[in-house]
């Protein structure tokens, strides 16, 4: 019920606090009736829905963590030579509606090149189980210092 504000002072009498008493008992009544009711026209044409319910169980979860670094290259790079070189190694590409660029195992990356008058930097982003934690695949590391990009700190 909403909040209701005092009765003033020249109607505050017993017949007017019983009157507010019995409509405040009443009221609720009243609406629920009316809700039932007007719900008669279309309460036959809704499907009721099953009382049960599909659920999966998850066994095991996975904590993954992020791991970022800055490359450096002096001569320009694109983002396509990087990931063309990323697919030769083994990496596979991710569908448009991922937020990631590729995948190998359980190693994801996404690949952002920033173009500079004195050379591109390469900013890339792992996202790896929690084992592999704090260091870069070896294979990623030399395929990009392959490509002449030096780890920026």
């Amino acid at each position: 019920m909403q909040p209701q504000r005092s009765i003033p002072e020249e109607f505050f009498c017993t017949e007017s606090r019983a009157k507010l008493a019995f409509a405040n008992a009443v009221q609720p009544r009243i609406r629920a009736w009316a809700r039932w009711w007007h719900s008669l026209g279309w309460r036959g044409k809704v499907e009721r829905a099953s009382g049960e319910r599909e659920f999966v169980l998850i066994d095991v979860t996975c904590q993954y963590d992020d791991y970022e670094a800055k490359w450096w290259s002096e001569c320009h790079i694109t983002r396509e030579q990087v990931l063309d070189a990323m697919i030769e190694d083994g990496w596979q590409p991710l569908e448009n509606d991922s937020d990631w660029d590729c995948q190998r195992g359980e190693v994801r990356a996404i690949i952002a090149v920033e173009d500079f008058a004195s050379g591109s930097q390469v900013l890339t982003r792992l996202e790896m189980n929690t084992r592999n934690r704090g260091s870069l695949p070896t294979d990623f590391t030399n395929r990009l210092e392959s490509l002449s990009l030096v780890r920026a700190k």
